[in-house]
């Protein structure tokens, strides 16, 4: 017996103090860490997306089409999809989500239609004003600037 413990033949220390190398002895288990980490990578190689490689499930699939990578459970076919279709081709009704999704769409269309009127008028009136300038320029010179006859 060991010095270690009362159960020599089975105690992990006690063999290695007698000198027992698992992996000399030419043992079948083994644990790689590194192993998923390859596969992951095997797997963003195959249509090269620039994702880091531990996002959430549908993350690359969603990158890849352009849309957002966190986006805060506002995607998915549980929130995309209408509940049920109708056989005959009828479009479904909108549920309170969607019809509230598709009212602040309209409202931030709305304002953003509103701000670029806002930008236009600016932009018109900076014209109007440098004309105004030019024209009272040229006015000024044609009446001094006359012929001598």
């Amino acid at each position: 017996m060991s010095a270690f413990c009362q159960r020599a033949n089975s105690c992990w220390k006690c063999l290695v103090y007698r000198g027992w190398n698992p992996v000399m002895m030419g043992t079948t288990r083994q644990l790689s860490t590194t192993l998923p980490l390859q596969r992951v990578k095997r797997k963003q190689s195959a249509y090269q997306p620039i994702v880091p490689p531990f996002y959430s499930y549908g993350s690359t699939h969603r990158l890849m089409r352009g849309k957002s990578l966190q986006p805060e459970n506002n995607y998915g076919p549980l929130v995309d999809l209408p509940d049920y279709t109708y056989l005959d081709g009828r479009p479904t009704p909108l549920t309170p989500e969607q019809r509230q999704k598709k009212q602040e769409r309209r409202e931030m269309a709305e304002q953003v239609m509103q701000y670029m009127q806002e930008i236009d008028t600016v932009k018109r009136y900076a014209i109007e004003k440098k004309q105004k300038v030019l024209d009272v320029e040229r006015h000024l010179q044609s009446r001094k600037l006359k012929p001598k006859s």
